[in-house]
């Protein structure tokens, strides 16, 4: 649809061109898996099926997943001077 086409509506994936943008993923037809998903879990009543695990193992699986995002910035800043030293190492 041209109505779609200005740059700041390309994200609903309704425009008659893909932009040039690695991490371009379009709304439509994105959004309807995820909306399934959703109203599956929900018509199976999947959070009445998880329990919360215990224990020291289960502990230890589980910290990941919900300190991820100082994880993710902790990382960074650790790989880049890893790089950076392997780099000025082999130069």
């Amino acid at each position: 649809f041209e109505a779609f086409n200005p740059l700041w509506l390309v994200w609903t994936g309704l425009a008659d061109f893909r932009p040039m943008m690695g991490d371009y993923v379009p709304l439509i037809p994105w959004a309807a898996p995820a909306l399934a998903g959703v109203a599956v879990a929900k018509a199976l009543r999947i959070d009445q099926w998880r329990g919360t695990p215990t224990g020291r193992v289960a502990h230890t699986l589980t910290f990941p997943g919900r300190h991820s995002l100082i994880i993710y910035l902790v990382h960074q800043p650790i790989l880049f001077g890893l790089f950076k030293a392997w780099v000025w190492l082999h130069s």
